[in-house]
């Protein structure tokens, strides 16, 4: 010790509520040797992490010192939780998972650790184990809006409960949210102009899949009908050359990611918005607090994973094979139906994939695919993939996903069947034309359930790769159905994991069949309902029509 123990707590004190980071650094390294305390520890840690500039190196250095404050003092709530948030930046989650497990093993429940323990097992792959943690968390009323967010959308990843009970666990959501005192809000305004201002919110305009299905829908919407206003939750560090587009397109573009849930509703308030459209649902910076305390006379929920259970959400847009009329109950919103399809692709035309084609040889082996997220990769799916390459001898199954979750996790559990050797489990393809031409790799893309795919399903068909997909219970499991039954592809649609299995061997033992279903699929995808945006548009734009006539 350098100087006396008081003037350098002190002094660490200071430089810690001042941010200066290096400084403190440099005063706990003069002052402590290497025997220091687990409290030193946890702000040398913080100190890392925070300094202007931090490395990875940097970041893995303040974690181990998060770490080794934990080993010293296994009750030391504050390194644990700072330890669990680097892991997960640093992608590192074996230990931080192993010692939240023994603080939950012998100290029992804590929120931030429970909140841990779910955040590590999503990122790993492990939804189950994600969901229980966060029910817990939920149960507590510790929750957050975003941790019920995120639970609500990881129950679609598995059969965890059916739609009844799905929409009363959103109900209770919403029942969470802010009601904010209408003193403090302007009025909404209802005037009926010629035009009908539409609005449309969300947190990703930006290169994300919502762009495939909606920048072109707004660019099409007759000017003469519509003023069109986007309201962004996009953080700015997202914005890209897609947000660009988008801030051309819209007639009026507000960024709202960095204001207060009360600015956003006075801001869309004094827009004189007759129609909102919320985009994406329950998925992160939802901003639903906001549709709760009614900013427009009409509220949409359109492209959500399934029903919102939000309060003032009037309406959720679907199609029939999406939504059954005797299951409208079901859904808080009143459901209304796109004549075919509930959304639509642009396509690629622009990528210069014509005159594409390619018939399947099964030289070797027949090559499955599913570009689908891992995180839709259920037990189930686990289950009938490793079925289908165990009954297939000269078979194998590509997989790739666009977000980061543990390869090693997925790999292991088709270890458990014994066909870990038959999967390939690729990196993501950042460049878009590399990855519709890596399709020419797949003779038969294997869909996931209860969660489909939709982008990946829309690709796959416009390169002329069948999809099998799975029968489905709720708007979110039957969009497979519903893509399938656009292009009259009704035999690709499985009622059960039994014809799931049927199916595919029975494609794979016929090669001409095969091929006359990807020739077909080749030739009429392109020109069918799928991405017929003049149909699609002229449908949609009269649905927004009645909507504003009768409200």
């Amino acid at each position: 010790m350098k100087k006396d123990l008081n003037t350098v707590i002190s002094n660490i004190n200071s430089l810690l509520k001042e941010k200066k980071f290096k400084e403190l650094i440099n005063e706990i390294n003069h002052n402590f040797n290497e025997e220091k305390p687990p409290a030193i520890l946890n702000i040398l840690g913080v100190a890392k992490i925070f300094q202007p500039n931090a490395t990875k190196k940097d970041k893995i250095s303040g974690a181990n010192d998060f770490k080794e404050a934990f080993i010293k003092d296994n009750s030391f709530l504050n390194s644990l939780i700072n330890y669990i948030r680097i892991s997960i930046e640093l992608e590192d989650y074996k230990e931080a998972l192993t010692f939240a497990k023994q603080y939950e093993s012998k100290l029992g429940y804590q929120k931030d650790i429970f909140r841990g323990i779910a955040r590590i097992n999503f990122k790993i792959g492990n939804v189950k184990e994600s969901v229980k943690y966060l029910g817990e968390v939920l149960r507590k009323n510790d929750g957050t809006s975003k941790n019920w967010t995120q639970y609500l959308i990881r129950l679609n990843y598995d059969y965890f409960v059916d739609q009844k009970e799905y929409l009363n666990r959103c109900i209770k959501f919403s029942d969470s949210l802010e009601v904010i005192d209408e003193k403090y809000l302007k009025p909404i305004i209802k005037e009926k102009k010629k035009k009908i201002k539409l609005g449309f919110i969300s947190a990703d305009f930006r290169s994300h899949p919502v762009s495939s299905l909606f920048l072109e829908l707004i660019k099409r919407l007759d000017n003469k009908k519509f003023e069109t206003y986007g309201f962004s939750n996009t953080e700015k560090n997202h914005y890209d050359s897609e947000t660009e587009k988008y801030q051309k397109t819209f007639n009026n573009w507000s960024d709202i990611s960095e204001m207060k849930d009360k600015d956003v509703i006075n801001a869309i308030r004094s827009n004189g918005v007759n129609i909102l459209i919320h985009l994406g649902g329950l998925f992160d910076r939802s901003r639903l607090m906001v549709i709760k305390n009614r900013v427009a006379p009409t509220q949409i929920s359109w492209m959500n994973i399934s029903t919102t259970g939000v309060k003032n959400m009037d309406y959720l847009i679907a199609d029939e094979n999406l939504i059954k009329k005797n299951e409208e109950e079901m859904y808080s919103e009143k459901i209304i139906y796109m004549p075919n399809i509930w959304n639509i692709h642009g396509g690629f035309k622009e990528k210069n994939l014509i005159n594409n084609f390619r018939e399947v040889k099964f030289d070797k082996e027949i090559t499955f695919g599913s570009f689908n997220n891992f995180d839709k990769i259920s037990d189930k799916v686990v289950h009938v993939w490793s079925m289908i390459l165990k009954k297939i001898k000269k078979s194998k199954l590509i997989l790739r996903s666009s977000n980061k979750l543990n390869k090693e996790y997925l790999y292991n559990r088709f270890k458990e069947f014994n066909v870990h050797k038959k999967i390939e489990i690729q990196d993501l393809i950042k460049n878009e034309l590399d990855h519709l031409k890596s399709y020419h790799k797949i003779d038969l893309a294997l869909d996931t359930f209860p969660t489909p795919g939709i982008i990946t399903t829309f690709e796959s068909l416009w390169m002329g790769v069948p999809v099998i997909t799975m029968k489905g219970f709720n708007l979110c499991s039957r969009a497979g159905e519903s893509i399938m039954k656009n292009i009259n592809m009704n035999e690709l649609i499985c009622e059960n994991e039994e014809d799931y299995i049927s199916k595919v061997i029975n494609l794979s033992s016929n090669v001409n069949k095969l091929n006359l279903i990807r020739k077909k699929i080749y030739n009429e995808a392109k020109k069918s309902k799928l991405f017929d945006y003049d149909t699609f548009n002229h449908e949609f734009e009269k649905l927004m029509i009645n909507i504003a006539e009768t409200n």
